[in-house]
């Protein structure tokens, strides 16, 4: 995949400050990926900590319920 290309995506066009482009060059070199692989997997990332996040404060307001493992095996006759 090149540095523009979508396997299932949409594309987008970022520019970055030279610096963190070659900083991006360079680890993506060294993981034998292309920037492009390297800023989506970033992103991904970003996009899945801000939910891990959401979900803790639904959790610490009470709006959500944790069930401890051992309840649920116990629940589920394990």
């Amino acid at each position: 995949m090149g540095a523009g290309a979508s396997t299932n995506g949409t594309m987008v066009c970022l520019e970055l400050p030279a610096g963190l482009f070659a900083a991006l060059e360079k680890e993506s070199k060294r993981k034998r990926k292309t920037v492009a692989q390297m800023l989506a997997q970033i992103l991904e990332d970003r996009a899945d900590y801000l939910e891990a996040e959401r979900r803790m404060k639904d959790v610490r307001s009470g709006k959500v319920k944790l069930i401890p493992a051992e309840e649920v095996c116990r629940n589920l006759g394990l």
